[in-house]
């Protein structure tokens, strides 16, 4: 057989084993960390410091004999083999749930994560025929094949433990290629080391490589990180922690490492329009709306797109003699981990609007352009356009947001003679729309997202993500409005429910702006269940609810921690009603919609309990998931839906009426059925897309 065929399936094949681990243990963790869109974040940063944990140990390898280096990495290859099944042991509860999160995924795939990744570049230093950057093209095609098969091949027909065992399968196989590598390359060496090619690569691998292109190697390789690690944030904590979500941002980042390292491929149409679309971007959040969302991720995945694949055909232009590559893999590997880092773990804690996506914007503008020396212009006309920019969002005069417009449209025309203007100017508009025009808004962000209180001269309004989670009447009123209203869904229940309950205990899993605790009194128990301490103080700061609750009901209880780990704490049979309201801005965590999750919450139902589930939700149908595990947990669903309402706080809503007992009158047989479980669930067969509004 071929020896380049066998090292390019070797390579495929180790990075398919690579990046298809990534999806599989974020979701194994989603149930253990509470289902929080941060759990994909965090790990993917894990993983670019494991990447470059096993460039750096490749690059070390490299500098010794081939045949020592290959009994060194075939161990650790034999070790990482020997962690099957891969168990992530019980969920540790630091007081930084980052750390957290961080330390479940090294200690579960850690070692056979970074001893995978040091295998493309350590096969690419032993392979001996031909251009080795080939073997790269070929490492991220299995990389997006994994990233590929898992959400659409695997996840929706098979479960996790299945998963599981074809990710050891994987592993097995790139063992078995890396080791057949390895004798290819010791059968070649000789030759090799007395061709004239060998004494030209040894001449070339003593040349000192500037601390200029070290430089511009971490740089681009950041700009593309950081960019990568903003538009995931954004879309897995507006769409939700899903693993068919998670793939696709670092699908066209994978995607971009094989159209920028492929020459024949022109990436010039993608350079005149990547400063259209950052405009564009900028342009959907100047008149941001609910209905814009997905249009704005639609925009900011191309962004995603142009933006990587310029940024790694740079890197392509500017890469070192092949015999350099451990080096070069290495800087590359700086980069990405620097831009996740300070995306995924420092931002956070420095900012609390997410500002690091515009940075990323104006880092990618800036990275893959000719340098420009600084003036006056450059510094002054971004400043005015911030200015007008910042002025549009904080008077909203339509006339303003026109200049703005034009603003955009006269620095597109500099895009070329004025590079870095451009970069600065853009990055400007963006930081203003996005900091100077939270006008009379308070901005809290922590690990389970950024949270905003906007306030109106008639309501107060709780937003997670793009998603309102509340909204209280300003002057403070005790009146509950969006999905909690009295003329819809809840209201229609809490009434049904008092006809069998006078006094009732209930739970309520989601707090919120606190909207549903207005409807218990002093005759009632209620226990609350809420992930997000933060989001304790920003109901009792900012809303009238809680502290109703508090000094109104006759006994009041706040359990903080995922729902699931701490309702187990709660007697069986205590609830009358226990309402499932928990949402990271549109998505709710799928943990909490599988058959044990329903026979969990079932267990803490008195008898005649009932459940009633929030499944309002843009992107997805949850309306048979829920009544699919109500009936394989034996009891009954109807839906209740309000399309519409007179009052304009109230907003339209959708929740499921689960229990043994007859639901109110109004509502409805659930349409179709599909049970997930802690094992298996597919977010491919739920995915809707509406025009506008919730799915109802």
């Amino acid at each position: 057989m071929n020896s380049t065929f066998v090292f390019v399936i070797a390579s495929f094949s180790s990075s398919f084993a690579l990046f298809l681990v990534e999806p599989l243990i974020g979701k194994r963790l989603l149930p253990v960390l509470g289902g929080s869109p941060s759990v994909w974040v965090v790990a993917t940063v894990v993983f670019q410091v494991l990447l470059l944990l096993g460039y750096v140990y490749a690059h070390a390898l490299a500098k010794l004999k081939t045949r020592s280096a290959a009994l060194i990495h075939l161990g650790c290859m034999a070790v990482a083999l020997a962690m099957y099944p891969f168990a992530l042991g019980s969920s540790p509860t630091p007081d930084d749930p980052t750390l957290g999160t961080a330390f479940l995924v090294a200690r579960s795939v850690g070692l056979p994560f970074f001893a995978l990744s040091a295998n493309a570049p350590l096969l690419q230093s032993w392979f001996r025929g031909g251009n080795k950057y080939r073997l790269y093209a070929a490492s991220n095609a299995g990389s997006f094949a994994a990233l590929f098969v898992f959400p659409f091949l695997l996840e929706p027909f098979v479960g996790l433990r299945k998963i599981n065992m074809v990710f050891a399968a994987t592993l097995f196989a790139a063992l078995v290629l890396l080791a057949w590598c390895v004798v290819i390359s010791l059968s070649k060496r000789m030759d090799a080391q007395e061709s004239p090619a060998a004494a030209n690569a040894d001449s070339v691998r003593n040349e000192v490589v500037g601390a200029s292109a070290k430089f511009e190697w971490v740089l681009l390789s950041s700009a593309a990180s950081l960019l990568l690690s903003s538009v995931n944030a954004f879309v897995v904590v507006d769409l939700g922690a899903l693993p068919l979500l998670w793939v696709v941002p670092l699908a066209i980042y994978l995607l971009s490492f094989v159209i920028g390292f492929e020459e024949k491929v022109s990436v010039a149409v993608l350079e005149r329009f990547l400063p259209f679309v950052s405009l564009t971007v900028v342009a959907l959040f100047v008149y941001r709306s609910p209905q814009s969302v997905t249009w704005t991720i639609v925009a900011m995945l191309l962004l995603l797109f142009f933006g990587s694949v310029l940024c790694h055909r740079r890197l392509y232009l500017i890469r070192p003699h092949e015999s350099r590559l451990t080096e070069f893999y290495f800087f590359v590997a700086v980069g990405g981990a620097l831009g996740g880092l300070f995306a995924g773990t420092l931002a956070p804690v420095l900012f609390r609007h997410p500002v690091e996506f515009w940075m990323s914007i104006f880092v990618v503008l800036f990275a893959y352009r000719p340098r420009e020396k600084f003036s006056a212009v450059t510094l002054i006309v971004p400043a005015t356009v911030a200015v007008i920019c910042g002025a549009a969002v904080l008077f909203g005069d339509d006339a303003t947001r026109y200049v703005v417009a034009f603003a955009g449209l006269a620095l597109y025309s500099q895009r070329r003679s004025r590079p870095m203007l451009f970069s600065i100017a853009v990055a400007a508009m963006l930081f203003a729309t996005s900091v100077v025009g939270l006008k009379n808004e308070r901005v809290e962000r922590n690990y389970f997202g950024t949270f905003r209180v906007k306030r109106k001269p008639s309501a107060v309004t709780l937003i997670h993500g793009s998603t309102v989670h509340g909204i209280g009447e300003n002057p403070p009123s005790l009146e509950p409005h969006s999905y909690y209203s009295r003329s819809g869904p809840v209201g229609i229940a809490v009434e049904h429910l008092r006809k069998a309950h006078p006094s009732a205990n209930v739970g309520v899993i989601g707090l919120g702006a606190g909207s549903l605790l207005t409807y218990w009194g002093k005759q009632d128990l209620l226990h609350v269940f809420e992930i997000d301490p933060d989001m304790v103080r920003i109901s009792g700061e900012e809303f009238p609810f809680l502290r109703h609750a508090r000094a109104t009901v006759a006994e009041f209880k706040i359990s903080i921690g995922d729902a699931r780990q701490t309702l187990r704490n709660t007697p069986p049979s205590s609830f009358d009603v226990l309402f499932v309201d928990a949402f990271s801005s549109d998505a709710v965590p799928v943990h909490l919609l599988t058959l044990e999750a329903m026979n969990e919450f079932r267990s803490k139902l008195k008898p005649d309990g009932t459940l009633l589930f929030h499944i309002s939700n843009r992107y997805f149908d949850l309306e048979p998931v829920v009544a699919g595990a109500a009936r394989a947990a034996g009891m009954d669903a109807v839906v209740l839906v309000q399309r519409a309402s007179k009052h304009e706080l109230d907003s339209a809503s959708k929740w499921v009426w689960v229990s043994t007992q007859p639901g109110p009158a109004s509502g409805r047989p659930p349409r179709g059925t599909m049970v997930w479980t802690d094992d298996f669930s597919s977010a491919a067969r739920a995915l809707v897309f509406t025009k506008k509004g919730v799915f109802l």
